[in-house]
This record gives structure tokens, sequence and C-alpha cells, in this order.
């Protein structure tokens, strides 16, 4: 619990005790199994893992895709050739789903986390970008 209570001061510290974290215990197969089931049930959302010995990663990484994709929205933008600076950022910061190539634009749809599409369109709009609907 001290190191626990270390953590949680530090991300105070720093300004992101709100972000979304996991609680991971390690080396559970350094404990009695009557210590890890007092764990779990002091901290039922954490997740228990020997890195070691391969225990329990794979629920880890799930748990982690699964708030990463909370974070990502789909987008589609409409975006005029002379612009061209915006598919090019979005190529860089997205998971590009589609182009359509018109005469004068493209059309690029995909998936992005929150924070790049806010950053996205705030540079859509200095470039004077438009946004399908």
């Amino acid at each position: 619990e001290e190191n626990i209570d270390v953590v949680e001061r530090t991300l105070d510290e720093i300004g992101i005790r709100d972000k979304k974290k996991v609680l991971v215990f390690n080396k559970i197969d350094k404990i009695e199994p009557a210590e890890l089931s007092e764990l779990k049930k002091m901290y039922p959302d954490a997740l228990y893992v020997s890195a070691e010995r391969g225990i329990g990663i794979r629920k880890v990484k799930d748990r982690l895709e699964i708030l990463i994709e909370e974070d990502y929205v789909d987008f589609r933008y409409k975006i005029p050739f002379n612009q061209y600076k915006a598919v090019s950022h979005l190529h860089d910061v997205a998971v590009i789903e589609q182009e359509q190539y018109d005469p004068d634009d493209v059309t690029i749809s995909g998936r992005m986390s929150r924070e790049d599409q806010r950053k996205f369109e705030a540079l859509l709009s200095e470039l004077n970008g438009t946004l399908e609907d």
C-alpha cells in the first residue's frame, strides 16, 4: 500500500492523477495463495501477474487495448488538395481506413485518438479545411 500511495502522490505531482490507469500486481508467484486471495478482495479491479512466468500478461494487454480503444473515435474528412498538409498529418497520427480522391479534394476516413482529433481539427481550422457531415 505504501508503493501505491507513492505512485498516487507522484501522479498528483505531475498532474495526471485523473488519467486512466491500471493497477497491476507483479510477482504473484512469490506470495502465498491466501495472501493473493486477500489482495484480490482488497483490489478487485487490479490485475495480477508474474512477468517472470508469463502469468496474467495477456490480461494486461487486453485491458490496455480496451483503455486505448475507448479513447479512439471514427472520423471522415473532405479535404481540398490545396490543404494536403492535413492529409499528411492524418497519415502520421491516425489509422486510415479509406481514401477517395476526387478532382479537387480527398475524402479520408479512419480512427484516431480524441486528443489527436482535437489537434487535427485545430490544424484543419487553420488551413480552412471542411468537415464532411
